[in-house]
């Protein structure tokens, strides 16, 4: 895995607890969080339904007036059409921000086990991979199952792709650490 210059890293981001990143939200936060906003949204949704319909009984009186009527229907009123337009507006920003909150991941990220990773498409070297994983505030992965080594190297035989994890000997030759200072757990390493 160490070969080729691509970049494996794990979103830390809303899925890391506050021991990694203080101020962010734990696994159990989450799905509280999104459940509020989604309720919200919910209620929203909701309440610009009762509008459409509204509109909607608005038009088939002012039709059924005219049709009673023609000369007494006032001119004065606001066109309804801007109100659907309004609403129509607001529809799509709605939908468009809901099919936001049903990812768990940021886009081009893959979800495995409740952990985000990101395979970048750039070449760098190991240290460059650490900064670029830095800046998109997540890590160089460090394996701690047999499940997600295989996830791993599923994706590098997918991709035919090798890809950077956070496992290194620089501050002492032949002492493997993860990035994060632990131990390497050889339970589930093949030798060699």
């Amino acid at each position: 895995m160490f070969g080729d210059r691509r970049v494996t890293k794990k979103y830390t981001g809303l899925l890391r607890g506050s021991k990694i990143l203080p101020g962010c939200l734990t696994r159990a936060q989450l799905p509280l969080l999104l459940l509020l906003v989604s309720v919200g949204f919910f209620l929203l949704l909701v309440a610009t339904l009762v509008q459409v319909s509204s509109v909607r009984q608005s038009l088939q009186k002012e039709k059924w007036d005219h049709q009673q009527s023609p000369s007494q229907v006032g001119v004065s009123q606001k066109p309804p059409r801007s109100d659907l337009d309004e609403i129509l507006q607001q529809l799509t920003w709605m939908n468009a921000t809901l099919a936001g909150l049903c990812r768990p991941c940021p886009w081009k990220w893959e979800l495995f086990q409740g952990t985000c990773y990101f395979f970048s498409q750039t070449q760098n070297a190991w240290k460059d991979a650490i900064s670029a994983c830095q800046n998109l505030r997540a890590q160089l992965v460090i394996i701690n199952s047999t499940a997600e080594q295989k996830f791993l190297k599923s994706w590098n035989t997918k991709n035919n792709q090798r890809t950077w994890i956070g496992l290194s000997d620089h501050h002492n030759e032949g002492s493997w650490k993860w990035l994060d200072n632990s131990p390497v757990q050889l339970s589930f390493w093949k030798e060699g």
